[in-house]
């Protein structure tokens, strides 16, 4: 439990500062922390790190990983879609020529799983430039999603939510989860300061947003215990002692910051 608190510690004594600065230095460590993310996607897959393939699926999540304004800036357009689709038709032919080594399913599960990567890790800098008070809002319902729904399954929870994919995990700490994120929200828009991402919301917007966003949290938590379950191994990396990887802590907000994007478009 020391080695866990003294690694959280030491994460967020990097990460927050770098949120708050936001700019280059963020982009930078995101490039970073996504690919640290992407080798342990490639050492789950068991695939060598100084192979064709692996750097075909590099490629495809650096692609996902430009941020739109960097895109517009630099006038790349469509330029980014172009190389993701060239690079998964690279795979394809890997496929062809490697048959033995490198079959079709890992082929797809390493486009696929390049892209889930570079695209949530993209929406974190998309966030950010939206406001640093929108990211701040996206952690905090995170956080408290995960909290509440841990607790709440501890004291509460009798009926398994997807007990071949993560055996612990029950309906009860998912709905206790979804009301501890609601609740963050609500406490949140009492700030003015968090009115920023959301000017012409009403309250009852962002709650139902929220509860998306807690749904679609708890969807990347349960997609990469059956990534693990199905490659066999514990955690996705030890780069976090105590924690494991970093899939393994940014597994829900993969999923939740692209969501997030796209229900503001929807809710505005």
């Amino acid at each position: 439990m020391t080695k866990r608190i003294i690694s959280a510690i030491i994460a967020a004594a990097i990460f927050f500062p770098l949120v708050i600065i936001g700019g280059m230095p963020l982009r930078i460590f995101i490039w970073l922390i996504a690919s640290i993310a992407f080798l342990e996607l490639i050492h789950m897959m068991a695939i060598k790190w100084f192979s064709i393939e692996s750097l075909v699926g590099y490629i495809i999540m650096l692609c996902s990983l430009f941020p739109l304004e960097f895109i517009q800036t630099h006038h790349l357009d469509n330029m980014p879609t172009w190389f993701s689709y060239l690079s998964f038709l690279a795979l394809a032919v890997i496929t062809i020529f490697k048959a033995d080594q490198f079959t079709f399913p890992q082929g797809a599960a390493l486009g696929s799983g390049a892209m889930y990567i570079g695209m949530g890790f993209r929406f974190l800098i998309e966030t950010r430039n939206i406001s640093l008070s929108s990211i701040i809002f996206v952690l905090f319902v995170c956080f408290a999603n995960d909290s509440f729904a841990y607790f709440a399954g501890v004291f509460t929870g009798k009926h398994k939510l997807a007990p071949k994919i993560s055996p612990n995990k029950t309906i009860e700490g998912s709905l206790g989860g979804i009301a501890g994120a609601v609740a963050i929200s609500v406490i949140l828009m009492l700030i003015p300061y968090f009115h920023d991402p959301f000017p012409t919301l009403q309250l009852w917007q962002v709650i139902i947003m929220t509860i998306g966003l807690a749904i679609f949290g708890q969807i990347g938590d349960l997609l990469e215990s059956a990534v693990k379950r199905y490659y066999d191994v514990k955690d996705s990396g030890h780069i976090l002692p105590g924690h494991g990887g970093i899939l393994d802590r940014f597994d829900n907000l993969l999923l939740v910051l692209p969501m997030f994007h796209y229900l503001l478009m929807l809710v505005i």
